[in-house]
Order: C-alpha cells, then structure tokens, then sequence
C-alpha cells in the first residue's frame, strides 16, 4: 500500500471511530443514565481506535470523546455533572468551575494516547514471551482506563 493510499484509509477510519462515538454520545447506548453519574461505553471506540490508528489520532478520538461528555454533561445533567461542565454550578456556588474542562478533556485524551502505548508494549512482551496463549487484552483495557480513574479520583477525594 502506498503513501497516498495509507493516508485516506487512517482517513477514513478515523471518520467511522468518530462516527461510531457520536452514533454512542447521542443515543441511549453510549451514556447510560443513572441518578448520580453517567455510565458510559464510549471510551471502547477511542482504544480500539487508537491502537489501530496511532496515538496522534487516538488523541482526536479522546478529544471527541471529552466533547460528547462535556455536551451531555452541560445540556442532560446528573447530581455529577458540575465535574464536567463549566456551566452547571458546583454545589453551594451560583457558578461552575473552570477546572471541570480540564477533568472533562485531560483524561479522555489520555485514553486515547496511553491505550496505544499499552498495546505497544504488550505487543513487545508478547514478542519477548514467545507464548501464542497469552492474551492481553483484558489488561490492556485496564491500563487504558487507568487515567480517568486517576484523574476522577484525585478530583473527588
């Protein structure tokens, strides 16, 4: 495969990976509602998307993943929503925080890029092991997610 042709074809599965995030963010599917928080399984297109496309462009994928959220969060608020939008104030305040960018953003974009570096590591342990059974992948979505939960953590303790 050429340049030119490895060039529209990252093109055009980075379109479908965000396709497939806002087909999650604004449907019922991606976001699910409980009474304090939102569920949500839009972060499994970022890391197959950034260990398929790269870094670079699993940190576009986590960007749209922290827009959808900072949208949901803004217009469909939860008990938790003034952790992710500025425009929801934080309780006992007439106003919200700016910080809730950086917790909304920061973190999803790190899915993106730790997902790939993850993955590239096991693919070199893999190597290294020489084991054909050895299947990382539960581990590797672990590791992925491992931002946001540091970053949600250090926020609310």
């Amino acid at each position: 495969m050429n340049r030119q042709t490895a060039k529209y074809r990252d093109f055009v599965l980075l379109a479908l990976f965000a396709a497939i995030i806002l087909l999650l963010a604004f449907t019922p599917i991606g976001y699910i509602q409980l009474p304090i928080i939102k569920a949500t399984i839009v972060h499994v297109p970022v890391i197959l998307g950034a260990i398929v496309l790269g870094p670079k462009k699993g940190a576009i994928l986590g960007v749209l993943f922290g827009l959808t959220s900072f949208i949901s969060n803004t217009f469909m608020p939860t008990a938790l929503s003034f952790a992710f939008s500025p425009a929801i104030p934080l309780p006992g305040t007439p106003n919200g925080s700016i910080w809730s960018l950086f917790i909304c953003f920061i973190p999803r974009i790190l899915v993106g890029v730790v997902a790939y570096y993850v993955f590239a590591l096991f693919q070199k342990l893999m190597k290294k092991a020489q084991r054909e059974n050895f299947c990382p992948w539960p581990l590797e979505l672990w590791l992925a997610l491992l931002p946001t939960r540091f970053w949600l953590w250090a926020v609310f303790s």
